[in-house]
C-alpha cells in the first residue's frame, strides 16, 4: 500500500535573503561600503575634522543611498528600476568618494583614482533620469489605460443591455438638456417616440425569446437608419425615443417615415420559423419657446397615442 507523505507546510513569511531585489540591494550596499573603506585605507594623514562640505556631501550620500533602496525595494517596473538603482549607486560611490576626502589626503595616482570613479555622478544623474522618464512613461500608460476602463465602464452603463442603445435614465438627462440647448442656439429639435405594434402579441404567441430577438434586431435597425444621429433610447419595453437636434419637422417626418418603412422589412423568425410581421407606430412633437422637458414629453406621447388610434403602422405629428 502506497504511503502518502504530508506535504510540509510553507513558511508564513520568507527570510530576507530569499528576494532578490534584497540579495542585490546588500551587494550593491556593501560595494559602496567597501569603496567607502578603501579610500580611507587607500588614504594618508586621517583627521577627523567635521568641516560644513563634510557633512553636506554626507547629506548627499544618505540621499542617494536612500533612494537606491526605495527604488530597488519598491514597485517599479523592471525596466524604471534598474537604470534608476544603477543611476543612485553611481551617485551614492561619488558621494563616498566626496565625503571621505574630506578627512584624507592621496598620493597623485591615487588622487586620479578617486576623481576618476567621483566622475562618476554625472553618469548615475544620467541612469537616475532614464528611469524617472520611464517611470513617467509607465503612469502615463497605466492612467490612459485606467481612464480608458472608466469611460468604458461608464459607456457600459449608459447602455441598454439588450438593444445597444441609451437607457431610459440617460434619456431622462438627456432631453432637458438638448431643449435647453436648442433654445440658447434658437434652433430646432424633434422629439421621436416609437413604439413596436402588438408587442404584447409576439411575447404571448412565439416567446420571450423571440421578443428580445424582435428587441434587438429593431435596436440595430435604428442604429442603422440613423446612423447620423446618436441620441438614440430604450424608453421603456418596446418603446424607443429619439432625440433630433437641429432637425426641422419635415425632416423628422422623413426620418419617421423611413424607420417605419425599414420595419416593415425586418425579418426576424418566430417560434415556427415563420418570418414576424413587425410595424411601428411614431409621435413626433417639436420643442417650442418656454416648453419643458415634461410638456414636450407629453405632446410626443399625445402623437404617439393618436397614431395608434388612427389604426397603427403610422406616423403621427402633436
Amino acid at each position: 500500500m502506497a504511503v502518502v507523505m504530508p506535504l510540509s507546510p510553507l513558511p508564513s513569511s520568507f527570510p530576507w535573503y530569499a528576494d532578490p531585489r534584497r540579495r542585490l540591494l546588500v551587494l550593491l550596499l556593501a560595494l559602496l561600503c567597501s569603496w567607502g573603506l578603501a579610500c580611507l585605507a587607500l588614504g594618508h594623514n586621517l583627521r577627523w575634522e567635521w568641516q560644513i562640505d563634510a557633512i553636506a556631501n554626507l547629506a548627499e550620500l544618505v540621499i542617494f543611498t536612500l533612494g537606491m533602496c526605495i527604488a530597488q525595494l519598491s514597485g517599479l517596473s523592471e525596466s524604471a528600476r534598474r537604470p534608476m538603482v544603477l543611476g543612485f549607486f553611481f551617485t551614492s560611490v561619488s558621494c563616498m568618494g566626496d565625503w571621505v576626502d574630506e578627512f584624507v589626503d592621496y598620493s597623485e595616482p591615487i588622487e586620479i583614482l578617486v576623481e576618476t570613479v567621483e566622475a562618476l555622478f554625472v553618469f548615475g544623474l544620467v541612469f537616475a533620469g532614464i528611469g524617472f522618464r520611464r517611470w513617467l512613461m509607465h503612469q502615463k500608460a497605466m492612467l490612459a489605460q485606467q481612464t480608458e476602463r472608466t469611460q468604458h465602464f461608464r459607456l457600459l452603463s449608459e447602455l441598454d443591455g439588450l438593444t445597444d442603445v441609451y437607457n431610459r435614465a440617460v434619456f431622462d438627462r438627456e432631453l432637458p438638456q438638448q431643449i435647453r440647448l436648442a433654445h440658447e442656439a434658437q434652433c430646432d429639435v424633434a422629439l421621436l417616440l416609437i413604439d413596436l405594434d402588438h408587442f404584447k402579441r409576439v411575447n404571448d404567441e412565439h416567446g420571450h425569446s423571440v421578443g428580445d430577438q424582435v428587441l434587438r434586431a429593431f435596436g440595430q435597425l435604428l442604429k442603422t437608419e440613423l446612423a447620423e444621429h446618436k441620441l438614440l433610447f430604450r424608453y421603456g419595453g418596446e418603446e424607443f425615443a429619439v432625440l433630433l437636434p437641429a432637425v426641422d419637422l419635415k425632416t423628422a417626418q422623413g426620418l419617421a417615415e423611413r424607420v417605419r418603412h425599414s420595419t416593415e422589412l425586418l425579418h426576424v423568425h418566430g417560434g415556427h420559423g415563420r418570418p414576424l410581421v413587425l410595424s411601428v407606430s411614431i409621435g413626433i412633437a417639436m420643442a417650442e419657446l418656454g416648453e419643458d422637458a415634461l410638456q414636450l414629453l407629453q405632446r410626443t406621447d399625445h402623437a404617439l397615442y393618436q397614431a395608434k388610434q388612427s389604426g397603427r403602422n403610422r406616423v403621427c405629428c402633436g
